[in-house]
């Protein structure tokens, strides 16, 4: 999780497409496939839909560190981002998860769609002080659907394309089906066999 938050934030604060590329190259290059099908999805795939309210986030957030709320709205005036407000009231914690996105992802964010309101604010609670600030801005985006890709979809497409010597239009009809974040899917996406594994993969299912 805190590899996929440093990359977010690398490529948000990035300008140049050809930074970008260089960036996400980078990225999936040097993480495990289980890992890099979710940064994928969350990136081209992933529809921002509140699992937390923002409204909740922020009562508890302000609860578990206990500041007032005249406090709160100073701190997001002058931050102007209320996850990143959120995420900057906790300290960093010395016992930060080791976990990897995809644990993250399937274990922690998808699990949420199914807690009732109190079980949420315990998950989320726990979750926080697993976590950086740039972790918790993150998490706070994906909880509350303000979650938005940094990077174009074609942008992606082509850092594929370069990385892994694809053809561009393979690339482009593998994306097109409807896809899981598996291993199986990313080693079928990145191979150079020019059979159309996609669709074979969605077939499979």
């Amino acid at each position: 999780m805190k590899k996929f938050a440093e990359l977010f934030l690398t490529l948000e604060q990035a300008s140049q497409d050809i930074d970008k590329i260089e960036i996400l190259r980078e990225y999936f290059m040097n993480t495990p496939a289980e890992d890099a099908a979710w940064a994928l999805f969350l990136l081209l795939v992933w529809k921002s839909v509140p699992l937390v309210n923002s409204q909740r986030l922020k009562e508890w957030a302000t609860e578990a560190v206990d500041i007032p709320d005249w406090l709160f709205q100073k701190s997001y005036e002058a931050v102007g981002d209320l996850e990143e407000t959120i995420a900057l009231l906790f300290p960093n914690f010395k016992s930060l998860s080791p976990q990897s996105l995809q644990v993250w992802a399937e274990k922690r964010l998808l699990t949420l769609r199914s807690k009732s309101d109190s079980e949420k604010h315990r998950a989320v609670l726990n979750d926080w002080k697993e976590m950086d600030s740039s972790q918790r801005l993150i998490w706070n985006k994906l909880l509350s659907g303000e979650f938005q890709s940094p990077v174009t979809r074609d942008l992606v497409i082509t850092t594929l394309v370069k990385t892994y010597d694809i053809d561009e239009q393979l690339m482009i009809k593998r994306l097109s089906l409807p896809w899981e974040p598996t291993v199986e899917f990313y080693q079928q996406l990145i191979s150079q066999d020019t059979r159309d594994v996609s669709e074979n993969h969605s077939s499979g299912n």
